[in-house]
């Protein structure tokens, strides 16, 4: 018997038109996504979602699956609140396809990453696909609310051309919001309160979902800013791959000092997946002079076979905080952090400015020079990620500015840190099929039996079969083909001559007789089947008789005779042919 064995998992081709624009340039510009929350993720290959709408998707359709937070923080109010205990998920995304639509459930062709966890915010993204496209307005994303937006992800066969900018600036997690307080005691140190805008700000957005109890006081939230505390700190900058600055201090009046620990601290800076800049938290106000913390960048995935560049922009960088004039007698918000671009090319034509800067934080300049206040950190730079180096791409990763008080002072406001730039990157592709699926083909033998689903086969024949998984993994999808090997034979016809012997199967022949044997394949071809058929030869004698005279020699076989006698040769045949046998007289 034989077999051969073909395990796919990506086995089948889905006849959809995959969402392809007709071939020629489309002009785009503003919002081209569509956005949608996940509520459940289920299957055997986490490729069935429940979604809040299915509105606007179709079979076919190119989406992006993202987790956008989900991070434990610790939650204590000490100087650790907001560090990082595990992501679940954050940042986890990868690019699929949609099978089928049934109701708000959106089946995927390809199994997904079995990380996503639906509690941390995961979205699921329509991302149009081109053949050639030209940016003639500005491309740009939904702002994040909480739930989904924040992202800008398209797909380029051709040639992308920009001819105006792409831009998620100021998109990403949001600042923190600065709410005035009817009273402001002084010297609040706590890195965490319940809403209460007397004793601090709210702490700008990041990763990890912060629960009501604890969205106000100066400890960071991941990597978003902590808010300054009462009486007119400053809010620290969001982070991302750089953690945003702190924010100033309290408010005092020269030659006064302020008290320390009452300024907002700076988020998280470092690698989790693909995420949005946290945003700044706000500044501590009482005069209606403060400001919120500004948004962190939002996340562009952008996958083009040649980018003409046009000297145009593409953009993530975190807001800065405004605050002008003379009269900014209240904690001022932190920058928001740079966001996330992710490139993938094969060839850049012209040139492109990339940028992920963190933003500046908000100035607290008041017309009493002696009064000084707490002005906003500057958030950290984000992350510029691209498949290869390309020579007319420029890129700033800078974070951002703090902002300053009376007398250009800090007042303990610091600026971000950098992000960084990574080289060798590409865009997650889901690519493994939702079943597995076996195609194995079986050689029978005349006369063999195969047993498939505990059925007994020997004839040609098609077998499918289901194999249940087990703990909760994918069926596996069997097709058994089953085909007849030809039988090899073998017939030969062996003539004896009178007393040889010929051994066949280890058995001694000397008579006429048939003889079948089985030799076994060395192989996986079928067993060869001869048969033997053994006849007897005519023996050839020769009969002579030689007269000798009187004193006469003849010599027989190398023998001399004078008298009579009876002599017996043997002389041997030629080729196959018996001996000769003469008797001689």
């Amino acid at each position: 018997m034989t077999r051969t064995t073909l395990v796919s998992i990506a086995a089948f081709t889905l006849l959809f038109s995959f969402g392809l624009m007709q071939s020629q340039a489309q002009n785009i510009g503003g919002i081209v996504n569509i956005y949608t929350p996940v509520t459940a993720i289920s299957g055997c290959a986490n490729h069935i979602l429940q979604v809040e709408s299915a509105q606007g998707f179709s079979p076919g359709d190119k989406v992006l699956l993202i987790q956008m937070q989900g991070t434990t923080i610790n939650l204590t109010n000490t100087p650790s609140f907001g560090n990082i205990i595990g992501f679940n998920g954050t940042g986890e995304y990868e690019m699929n396809r949609i099978a089928n639509i049934v109701g708000n459930q959106i089946q995927l062709l390809f199994r997904s990453s079995p990380w996503f966890n639906v509690a941390g915010k995961v979205q699921l993204i329509r991302v149009p696909e081109y053949v050639d496209a030209t940016v003639t307005s500005t491309l740009t994303c939904q702002p994040w609310n909480g739930n989904t937006g924040g992202v800008l992800a398209i797909d380029v066969s051709g040639t992308l051309i920009l001819e105006s900018d792409m831009d998620v600036s100021g998109k990403g997690f949001r600042g923190g919001t600065a709410v005035d307080a009817n009273a402001a005691p002084y010297g609040q140190l706590g890195y965490f309160y319940a809403p209460d805008p007397v004793v601090s700000g709210q702490k700008g957005e990041g990763i990890a979902i912060v629960p009501l109890d604890k969205s106000f006081g100066r400890g960071k939230a991941a990597n978003g800013g902590g808010a300054g505390n009462s009486h007119n700190g400053g809010g620290g900058g969001g982070g991302n791959f750089g953690a945003g600055g702190f924010g100033g201090l309290e408010y005092h009046n020269l030659p006064d000092v302020p008290t320390p620990g009452t300024n907002g601290i700076g988020g998280w800076g470092g690698t989790s997946g693909i995420k949005m800049g946290g945003g700044g938290g706000a500044g501590h106000t009482n005069d209606e002079q403060g400001s919120s913390g500004g948004n962190g960048g939002g996340i562009v995935v952008l996958r083009a076979s040649k980018i003409i560049g046009n000297s145009k922009n593409i953009l993530a960088d975190g807001e800065s905080v405004v605050s002008i004039g003379t009269d900014r007698n209240d904690g001022q918000g932190g920058g928001g952090a740079g966001g996330h671009l992710q490139i993938e090319a094969t060839q850049l034509v012209g040139n492109v400015y990339c940028s992920v800067n963190g933003g500046k934080g908000g100035d607290c300049l008041f017309y009493v020079p002696s009064q000084i206040i707490g002005p906003g950190g500057g958030g950290g730079g984000g992350l510029i990620g691209r498949n290869l180096v390309f020579l007319g791409m420029a890129m700033t990763k800078s974070g951002g500015e703090n902002g300053i008080a009376n007398q250009n002072l800090p007042n303990g406001a610091t600026k971000g840190e950098n992000g960084i730039f990574i080289t060798g990157g590409i865009i997650v592709h889901a690519s493994q099929s939702t079943q597995i699926l076996l195609n194995e083909n079986i050689g029978l033998c005349p006369g063999e039996t195969v047993s498939l689903g505990g059925q007994n086969y020997t004839a040609p024949a098609t077998v499918n079969l289901t194999f249940p998984g087990l703990g909760g993994a994918c069926d596996t999808l069997a097709t058994y083909t089953l085909m007849l090997n030809p039988q090899v034979s073998i017939n030969e016809i062996i003539a004896l001559c009178p007393g040889k012997t010929v051994t066949l199967g280890g058995q001694n022949y000397t008579a006429p007789a048939t003889v079948n044997l089985t030799f076994p394949s060395l192989s996986d071809d079928c067993d060869t089947l001869a048969t033997y058929t053994l006849t007897l030869k005519t023996q050839v004698s020769l009969d002579e008789n030689i007269g000798l005279c009187p004193g006469e020699t003849v010599s027989l076989g190398g023998q001399n005779y004078t008298a009579p006698a009876t002599v017996n040769l043997t002389f041997p045949g030629l080729g196959d042919d018996c001996d000769t046998w003469r008797p001689t007289l």
